[in-house]
């Protein structure tokens, strides 16, 4: 699932070459084509979960592009190109 999850996060960014920084969420009609996911709910719930799952792990690595943003009570979960 992980190089499913990789390679669609590496084909968005050449898809839209002027995306640096997306939500977690917005790439989810990506990984539903891709066969990843069924559908979404909870807009975003199931990407969301899996990096949940990896951060807890300490296998976030997995995934270079996925970038946490923090605070107290949070965690909101991006996309960032790497180059």
């Amino acid at each position: 699932m992980i190089d499913k999850i990789n390679a669609a996060i590496t084909q968005y960014f050449e898809q839209n070459p002027e995306a640096t920084r997306v939500p977690a969420k917005d790439l989810m009609p990506s990984f539903i084509a891709a066969g990843i996911f069924k559908k979404d709910h909870r807009k975003g719930y199931p990407i969301r979960e899996v990096l949940r799952e990896l951060d807890f792990a300490k296998r976030l690595d997995e995934i270079p592009a996925a970038t946490p943003e923090r605070n107290e009570k949070d965690t909101y979960w991006y996309f960032e190109r790497k180059e």
